[in-house]
């Protein structure tokens, strides 16, 4: 049988081809402080230097045994570029930086500045990325996955206008709601676009605030902003959205996107499965709490494997990965993984 590249493997399954077993790479990642004790890079610098966030990057394949990465990390990158006050404290090594303050008073108000790219943490993150996608090609042939992650335009939405607000204009005046979403995902594209320009291979686009919306919402309002990121970011794009998702599964193949990411056990497989069928692929979902926080190595690569069994294409992590998770528990889903491809005659060196 033919195999490829971990890199490969993701790029090919993403784009409808059947490869002949699964594919090695996990997109969705996140530092635990194992792997920042390992590193000796730990938060608030991996949220906001290039070096240590690129350490803790690699980190998920060198001490993960992920056979991929993913970066940047904290949900406010940006948000606080368009203005937003963020909070992070030094004293927290694993703490993520917070939205303390929105950025605009009103949904008319909000502009993309020019030198957009140019503020924040976005210079660090794409030295990151640089760190990374050199690191990768020496080191490891280009064979390691490098995902390149962008909050969703609802969500960031919703922290420069106010998540209030941003819901009330859902309900009552969708005309700013749409004004706002126009401005953000010119920023997703943006953003995007240059993380692939540097090494990104695939976008995962969080949009976790849009788990709060109805599923005639979710259609009208979010799919065509999707679709216009989809036309524009010339990559492979999988979607992730936190909690109960199963409402709006039939609209996720009409978003473009080749990959849905989903929290189990808030969605189901099964769900996703009756709602999508083949139309888009599922990517995950090994419960974080239960299983990769709080379980044992062998219950991680019993999910692990029953999952694949039950019809997911890729397999992740629920979500982001508990920061005290132990790293046994993050190599056993690689190790689920191997134990999968084995009984279908496929073992790696």
């Amino acid at each position: 049988m033919q195999t490829y590249s971990p890199r490969e493997e993701i790029l090919r399954v993403l784009s409808g081809e059947e490869i002949g077993y699964f594919p090695r790479a996990i997109p969705l990642f996140s530092p635990i402080v194992p792997m920042m004790e390992k590193t000796n890079a730990f938060f608030p610098a991996g949220n906001y230097e290039a070096e240590p966030m690129a350490n803790l990057a690699l980190a998920a394949h060198t001490l993960g045994n992920w056979h991929s990465t993913m970066l940047p990390w904290p949900s406010t990158v940006e948000s606080e570029a368009m203005g937003c006050r963020v909070v992070s404290k030094d004293s927290d090594i694993a703490g993520y930086p917070q939205v303390k303050e929105r950025a605009f008073a009103d949904a008319y108000d909000v502009t993309l500045p020019k030198d957009i790219l140019d503020r924040g943490s976005f210079p660090a993150v794409f030295g990151a990325f640089e760190i990374v996608k050199e690191t990768v090609e020496k080191k490891f042939n280009g064979e390691v996955l490098i995902v390149a992650l962008t909050q969703g335009p609802f969500t960031i939405a919703g922290n420069v206008i106010g998540v209030n607000d941003m819901f009330k204009h859902v309900i009552k005046d969708m005309k700013r709601a749409r004004c706002v979403l126009e401005v953000t995902s010119d920023l997703n594209i943006l953003y995007a676009n240059r993380m692939l320009e540097l090494g990104g291979d695939v976008v995962l686009l969080a949009d976790p605030s849009a788990q709060g919306l109805t599923a005639p919402q979710f259609e009208t309002l979010l799919v065509p902003v999707y679709r216009k990121i989809k036309e524009a970011v010339n990559a492979r794009i999988i979607l992730h959205i936190c909690g109960k998702t199963a409402r709006i599964a039939r609209h996720l193949p009409e978003t473009g996107f080749e990959g849905f990411s989903f929290d189990c056990p808030s969605t189901t497989i099964a769900q996703l499965k009756e709602a999508v069928g083949k139309k888009i692929k599922l990517v995950g979902s090994v419960p974080t709490l239960s299983h990769l926080l709080n379980g044992t190595k062998e219950e991680v690569r019993e999910m692990t494997v029953s999952q694949i069994e039950e019809g997911v294409d890729i397999q992740s992590p629920s979500c982001g990965l508990p920061q005290y998770s132990p790293l046994a528990n993050i190599r056993a889903m690689e190790e689920g993984i191997a134990r999968y491809n084995r009984t279908k005659g496929v073992v790696f060196d």
